[in-house]
């Protein structure tokens, strides 16, 4: 890779194989929590749904449009995800993944937004009957 390259290894690694991305909301898949948020007006957007099984997130997929550095975070938030328990989620820290993916400043928005769809799936999460899901 180039030095003056804008994204580094675990950055391309994401983005070139993104093992988490797909359709969600098929109501069949069992993914029963979802989390999302769209940027205004730069238009970045992002869907995150899992289910829950034996108290761990598993299923993890997300739908997103936005910038490479964007759709590399939403796929490292789900590897970072896949299998913790319900109650770890909480202390994973969004500014670390951008850090570790060298988002730049510029594109510190795109990550809060991320972090905006994490913040509603947890609140799913937790509250499931509000949300109308049961698990």
């Amino acid at each position: 890779m180039p030095t003056n390259s804008p994204y580094n290894d675990l950055l391309l690694e994401c983005f070139g194989n993104p093992r988490h991305a797909g359709a969600v909301g098929d109501a069949d898949s069992g993914l029963k929590f979802s989390g999302q948020a769209r940027e205004f007006p730069g238009g970045a957007r992002v869907r995150i749904s899992c289910a829950v099984e034996e108290g761990r997130l598993t299923r993890l997929v997300f739908q997103a449009w936005g910038c490479p550095h964007f759709l590399a975070a939403a796929e490292l938030l789900c590897r970072r995800l896949d299998g913790l328990d319900v109650s770890s989620a909480e202390n994973l820290d969004l500014a670390e993944l951008a850090e570790q993916l060298a988002v730049p400043v510029e594109k510190t928005g795109r990550i809060l937004t991320l972090e905006d769809a994490f913040n509603n799936l947890k609140r799913a999460l937790e509250n499931p009957e509000i949300c109308g899901k049961s698990n």
